[in-house]
């Protein structure tokens, strides 16, 4: 992009974008980065955190119906971030930007203690 041929008003949209960048960045670092990026972009991300002894064909069915239930969305498995996580205790939480699903059974367990 060369900025010396861009006219005023593009000029000050990008001023504008580059102090968003800025704020966020220094705010909330890599996360800035995400929602940064999906703001100008349009992209969104997806994670699914899902306990190590489950198997990832089975994690990606259930996440799949998630993601169209809750979300209104049908995903290619490649679109999606599949990460590990032993503390969960089994189940999965479904990411979508910053919305969540969880479906995890350390949900459930936090949930029996409180009553």
């Amino acid at each position: 992009m060369n900025i010396e041929k861009l006219n005023k008003s593009d000029l000050q949209k990008l001023l504008k974008s580059l102090k968003f960048y800025r704020n966020v960045k220094s705010k909330l670092g890599n996360r800035g980065k995400r929602i940064f990026d999906r703001v100008y972009n349009g992209k969104s991300f997806y994670k699914v955190e899902y306990f190590s002894k489950m198997d990832k064909s089975d994690v990606w069915d259930e996440a799949k119906k998630v993601y169209k239930k809750s979300f209104g969305i049908s995903l290619d498995k490649k679109e999606v971030l599949f990460i590990k996580n032993d503390s969960i205790l089994g189940g999965i939480i479904v990411f979508k930007d910053d919305e969540i699903v969880d479906l995890s059974f350390s949900k459930i367990k936090n949930s029996l203690k409180k009553e």
